[in-house]
């Protein structure tokens, strides 16, 4: 009975003992082990993309950002990294969680990434890819996102590093636009095609009914066509839907912009058309 009894005893120091190690793991090491899984998942979705697109700009976005970026964590304040930075390292990589999305309430500069999936953010020490992983998404929505913001982190250090100062907000937010549909156009194949005649002739019925002009339609609202399920996989909740079909919705309103319109006129049609885009209505 006592050797059962001292054998216990050892068992559950042991076990005490191994519940104490590591002695205490740092706040940033913690964060790391949360936050690195995401990060690694957005990235292997967003190679998915690039291999299917064979897109030569995606892939210099996707090697900036896995070449350029280091972790970060989203704060009231601002981005923190969560390793000491190197001489590569200019932009955080911060999946933004449930208890991040709060801290957002005191920071304006970073409120944008609570209406949508993700946000580049100029913060003072490093800029910020921020991307929500509170939501349910396809991979191929998670890659296209994490593309998207790539591609305006990539933009915003090399503009830096030519001392170019940038045009206003509407035309970079188009360029980084131009850059999706064309990625959207290249993955999805003959489905993404089908989609996109099918929001044309939805936007010009739309258009013929209520009046209104090309580029002030999203062409009808809630619809989901699924045709894009064909090209990019199952959609995987309302908020994967939506953010599909805005981006589809968004290319259609494009070409029947390019039909009707040339050169500057043009751009500054596609322009107001980003605006009514990131109405808090139609926020993707």
């Amino acid at each position: 009975m006592k050797t059962k009894l001292y054998v216990l005893l050892i068992l559950i120091s042991a076990l005490y003992a191994w519940g104490q190690t590591p002695v205490s793991m740092s706040e940033s090491e913690l964060e790391k082990m949360k936050r690195e899984p995401m990060r690694d998942e957005l990235i292997g979705s967003a190679e998915r993309i690039v291999s299917m697109s064979k897109d030569a700009e995606a892939q210099e976005v996707l090697d900036f950002v896995k070449r350029r970026s280091m972790l970060g964590l989203v704060r009231s304040n601002g981005v923190s990294l969560l390793d000491t930075p190197t001489s590569n390292t200019v932009v955080a990589f911060a999946p933004v969680f449930p208890e991040d999305v709060k801290a957002l309430q005191s920071f304006p500069a970073l409120r944008d990434v609570k209406g949508g999936l993700g946000s580049f953010l100029l913060d003072a020490a490093y800029p910020a890819i921020c991307i929500r992983c509170d939501r349910r998404l396809s991979w191929f929505t998670e890659g296209m996102v994490l593309l998207h913001e790539g591609d305006h982190a990539k933009e915003s250090f090399e503009r830096k590093q030519k001392a170019r100062m940038p045009d206003d907000a509407y035309a970079d937010e188009l360029r980084v636009w131009e850059f999706q549909r064309r990625i959207e156009r290249e993955a999805g194949g003959e489905h993404y095609g089908n989609a996109v005649t099918n929001a044309m002739r939805l936007i010009k019925d739309t258009v013929a009914e209520n009046g209104s002009k090309i580029g002030e339609t999203f062409g009808n609202p809630g619809f989901y066509d699924t045709e894009l399920d064909l090209a990019f996989g199952k959609a995987q909740s309302d908020v994967d839907r939506t953010s599909r079909q805005t981006a589809l919705d968004l290319d259609a309103n494009f070409l029947l912009l390019e039909k009707a319109y040339t050169g500057d006129e043009l751009q500054k049609y596609k322009k107001l058309f980003i605006k009514l885009a990131y109405r808090p209505e139609y926020r993707h």
